[in-house]
C-alpha cells in the first residue's frame, strides 16, 4: 500500500486508519484492496494473506539509447547503456 514493496505493519496502520471510514466508500481509497465497499474485513483478509511478502522490483535510474554526442568509451565509441537498481 505504501509503495515500499513489502506487506508489513506500515500497511496495517494505513488499513486501520481507513477501517470502515465513510470516506473510503468511493473508489480510490488506499486500503480498499479489493475495490469493493470500502475498507473492511475482506481487505484485512487480503492483507493478512500477503503478510511479510516482498514484491520484487527494479528501478531503471538511467537510460541512454542514443548518445552519439556524449562521452566516448575506451574504443572511441558511444555505447548505449541502462542502469538498473
Amino acid at each position: 500500500m505504501n509503495a515500499d514493496h513489502v506487506v508489513d505493519s506500515k500497511d496495517l496502520q494505513t488499513l486501520v486508519w481507513q477501517w470502515l471510514s465513510p470516506d473510503c466508500v468511493t473508489p480510490g481509497c488506499t486500503a480498499d484492496l479489493d475495490g469493493i465497499n470500502g475498507v473492511n474485513m475482506a481487505d484485512f483478509t487480503l492483507l493478512a494473506n500477503n503478510w511479510q511478502k516482498v514484491d520484487p522490483h527494479i528501478i531503471i535510474s538511467e537510460f541512454m539509447a542514443r548518445n552519439s554526442t556524449t562521452i566516448l568509451d575506451g574504443n572511441g565509441e558511444s555505447s548505449d547503456w541502462i542502469e538498473i537498481h
